[in-house]
């Protein structure tokens, strides 16, 4: 069916935003790295213990891996502390934000940017939407259906390799656990890997009892603390946001979490 009307005034207002936003200055963030985004990532406030275990984990000697780039926020964070930093972006628009903020810091060199979608098989499909909000699920999009692109589809296990210590930190619109589907092997690997996962919900319930039976402990990530999560917490669990997954037998790990507990 032909789109209609309003929605097609609708696609439009949305790549012009976007031809806008690839347009603008760059400025400085809290943490000195400077970047072209959205308002609310220059504020001190917005995700600040998620951005503070992002700079614990940079002196683990942990790789990064950001499976939804975005903008490339947490992708110049953890490259400006030093961490080798592999990252996936699908939408175009976001891609080449992205890109164009980790050039203007001279990261590249320690930057591995994948222009696609992370999954649990390998394929080419539709992605839907644009911005933060872009999804491979149609019915999560907030936008017309008719926007959307084409992208080619990962998985982890295929392009991360195993045994290599790793903080993953994952946003990708509910579809969670099909990256974790994909990555197998390294979900299993919970002595080099770490996940930070964005989800709520019943995603939150499977993931989380799917992670605790991997042996990993789970927490909920607030504005300054953390708070643990047990498989009997999950059912009718109302948090959302950020979420841990971490060895916490681990010194490491554990050194990080008596930080913030």
């Amino acid at each position: 069916m032909k789109p209609s009307l309003s929605e097609r005034i609708e696609v439009w207002n949305e790549r012009r935003i976007e031809r806008l936003r690839l347009k603008g200055p760059f400025r400085k963030t809290t943490e000195g790295f400077s970047y072209k985004g959205i308002k609310a990532q220059f504020e001190s406030n917005w995700e600040p213990l998620t951005r503070k275990l992002v700079h614990a984990y940079s002196a683990t000697d942990a790789s990064f891996v950001n499976v939804g780039a975005h903008y490339g926020y947490y992708a110049c964070l953890a490259a400006h502390y030093g961490m080798n930093v592999t990252a996936f972006e699908p939408i175009d628009a976001n891609y080449q934000m992205l890109r164009d903020n980790l050039a203007h810091n001279g990261f590249l060199d320690r930057c591995r940017i994948i222009h696609g979608a992370v999954g649990g098989y390998s394929h080419i499909t539709k992605i839907y939407g644009a911005f933060s909000g872009a999804t491979l699920m149609p019915e999560n999009t907030r936008k017309p259906k008719s926007m959307y692109q084409v992208t080619q589809v990962f998985t982890l296990s295929e392009i991360v390799t195993n045994k290599e210590k790793s903080l993953f930190l994952m946003d990708v619109e509910g579809f969670e656990l099909n990256v974790i589907g994909g990555a197998a092997e390294l979900v299993a690997d919970l002595e080099n890997n770490s996940w930070i996962i964005e989800t709520n919900g019943d995603n939150l319930i499977s993931l989380g009892t799917k992670m605790i039976d991997h042996g990993y402990s789970l927490f909920h990530i607030g504005n300054d603390k953390l708070l643990q999560l047990h498989k009997a917490d999950l059912a009718g669990c109302i948090l959302s946001g950020n979420f841990l997954c971490t060895d916490a037998s681990k010194v490491s790990n554990m050194n990080i979490i008596n930080r913030f507990l």
